[in-house]
């Protein structure tokens, strides 16, 4: 039965990676332009949290899933982020909250054994409020 769970999971994840992969939204757009990840997400959230905290939830996401601390991995799961948030919002599904997300990322890397790109799918699913019986 978990195995049945972890498969569908994991094609739904796959779903939403691919199906959300095009940076069509004016979100995804105005984040991939402009020199730093973490004004960029800090401006894309509102203002509501501040660089640091945003710098230090996004390294400690990056280091849980094994990744460098450059400027390209702090873009890239932010563009995952915001993309999967999108093919959510796209689908009718709730909007996730971005730092939760964010925040929910290295439990669910060590928790799943799953690489970063994953997590991110898992933790939307989770942020937005979606029961893990309909991933």
């Amino acid at each position: 039965m978990r195995s049945k769970t972890l498969a569908v999971g994991l094609l739904t994840v796959g779903f939403l990676m691919t199906g959300c992969s095009s940076n069509s939204g004016d979100t995804a757009e105005e984040f991939e332009s402009g020199p730093d990840a973490i004004q960029k997400a800090s401006v894309v959230l509102g203002g509501e949290y501040t660089y640091d905290e945003l710098k230090t939830a996004t390294d400690i996401a990056l280091m849980a899933g094994g990744e460098s601390l450059t400027e390209s991995t702090r873009t890239s799961v932010w563009d995952s982020i915001l993309n999967v948030k999108k093919g959510l919002i796209e689908k009718g599904y709730p909007e996730p909250d971005s730092m939760a997300v964010l925040e929910c990322l290295p439990n669910s890397v060590s928790d799943r054994g799953v690489e970063l790109t994953q997590a991110v799918a898992f933790c939307s699913l989770e942020a937005a409020g979606i029961p893990e019986s309909l991933w």
